[in-house]
């Protein structure tokens, strides 16, 4: 019991009086840095969560853990993964599938979907791949396929792709290419498209789509500063865009165009929300060659390929992101910062960051930042943090909770989560704790604002697992 309430990190009155100031800076006296502890009313965390194994993908060592799941309104949740591919002769050959399934939370029965893999393109399993549902009940997934192009003495697939599935088949189309304009005659390819991507269709059926980009590909120089893309289009324009590539790929952030020849890395850590009006925002880390230009930042649209950004923590080196906005137009995001952030002290640090939407009285609301807890720690690949907004309308967010409470020699490997509450204080929950689960996790709700979490575990041969919270773990109303 006192294990569970030394977890209760509450900061009361702090999140709405828009006093939140953990990050204070290097001026700041160790105590003004710390987040002010409010225990407040006690509301029972103690939860207890069923698991499920969804999967087990057929794999090598080589085999990154990449998934993505989406949940549909008879509460299916449509899962997509990467595999050994059935092409592969050995075990060590790098060849991949991404395969699709779906797990039935009534019989609790998950039926891998007896199709062919749903890309035809050749694959590669170094990046993410991104799985999204439009109001038809029609799925998208994105990833890095399509046109193999050179990459220092080799090739890789280097496109943008998407697959979209009917209810009955896949069919494979290319969103992004990359695209470079070169000189008459030049040997030159475009660039490289795809890593890392994005997806979300609004209500209305368009895809917005971002996806890092890598102008001379793989060269030894260039390489190193990518930019960060975004491709909006309609279902249709998936078969038939009639603009130009050029026309179609905005830059959000990068080393070209508006940015006036400023290099910078940026677009391995991303993520995006569709506001109230299905304009995207897009959150992302950028670093820069200097030592000012680091930071996390939220693009936005001014028009038509014309990107801003607004800060949200500069002088910041950020691991992962993960976003979502509430019914209000607040804006919430979590992310793990390092310990070069200014005002933070600790070597990986769960951070939460928030706006408030837009009101007569303050027509133009500041971000705000504040540490939740420096327990967390990130490594390894995939995507460690999922957020949704759960049926109270606030942030509920899942992570990997590897730094040990009690200072012993082995350090934690576990899934939990951390939601505002409704107090507005930070109520943390395990979820699980055995064989190095939560690595890589997706949060997804269904129409009822019940809070589903997928979580993969490299232990017994990998596998993917599904975590449903019980009765008697939810928060109260």
């Amino acid at each position: 019991m006192w294990d569970s309430l030394n977890k209760w990190l509450t900061v009361g009155a702090l999140l709405s009086t828009g006093l939140l100031t953990a990050c204070l800076g290097n001026n700041a006296s160790d105590k003004e840095k710390e987040v002010l502890v409010n225990p407040g009313e006690l509301i029972d965390n103690e939860s207890y969560w069923e698991n499920f194994k969804v999967v087990t993908p057929v794999r090598n060592g080589l085999m990154n853990p990449y998934f993505d799941a989406e949940i549909d309104n008879d509460k299916n949740i449509h899962v997509v993964f990467y595999s050994l591919s059935k092409e592969a002769k050995t075990i060590s050959d790098s060849l991949y599938d991404i395969n699709y399934g779906i797990f039935n939370t009534t019989t609790q029965e998950f039926t891998l979907h007896p199709t062919a893999s749903l890309a035809v393109s050749s694959l590669t399993n170094t990046d993410s791949l991104a799985l999204a549902r439009d109001e038809q009940g029609q799925l998208y997934v994105v990833y890095r396929g399509g046109k193999p192009k050179a990459c220092q003495g080799g090739t890789v697939p280097a496109d943008t792709m998407v697959s979209v599935f009917d209810g009955t088949k896949w069919t494979e189309y290319t969103g992004a290419i990359g695209f470079v304009e070169r000189a008459a005659g030049s040997v030159l390819e475009d660039g490289h498209a795809g890593a890392f991507a994005n997806i979300e269709v609004d209500s209305t059926g368009k895809l917005h789509i971002t996806y890092q980009f890598s102008y001379e590909g793989c060269d030894i120089s260039n390489s190193q500063f990518p930019d960060l893309f975004y491709v909006g289009k309609q279902y249709s324009q998936l078969a038939n865009d009639q603009r130009s590539y050029s026309e179609q790929e905005e830059q959000v952030s990068g080393n070209i165009g508006s940015n006036g020849g400023f290099q910078n890395t940026t677009g391995d850590v991303s993520d995006i929300v569709l506001n109230e009006n299905n304009e995207p925002l897009v959150f992302y880390y950028s670093k820069g060659t200097g030592a000012n230009g680091f930071g996390l930042y939220m693009g936005y649209q001014f028009e038509a390929d014309n990107w801003k950004f607004e800060t949200i923590h500069d002088r910041c080196e950020v691991e992962d992101v993960a976003a979502g906005m509430a019914k209000n137009g607040d804006i919430h995001v979590a992310y793990i910062a390092k310990d070069t952030c200014d005002g933070i002290d600790g070597e990986w640090t769960l951070m939460h960051a928030y706006r408030s939407a837009a009101t007569l009285e303050t027509p133009e609301p500041i971000w705000q930042h504040n540490y939740i807890f420096k327990a967390p720690k990130v490594g390894g690949f995939g995507r460690h943090l999922g957020l949704v907004m759960n049926k109270n309308d606030l942030p509920q967010i899942a992570y990997y909770e590897l730094e040990n409470y009690g200072g012993a020699a082995n350090d934690l490997q576990n899934l939990a989560t951390v939601e505002l509450t409704p107090q507005n204080g930070y109520l943390t929950k395990d979820v699980a704790q055995w064989d190095e689960i939560g690595k890589h996790n997706k949060m997804i709700k269904d129409q009822d604002g019940e809070v589903y979490i997928l979580s993969y575990t490299p232990a017994n041969g990998g596998s993917i697992h599904l975590f449903v919270e019980g009765v008697n773990g939810r928060l109260a109303d």
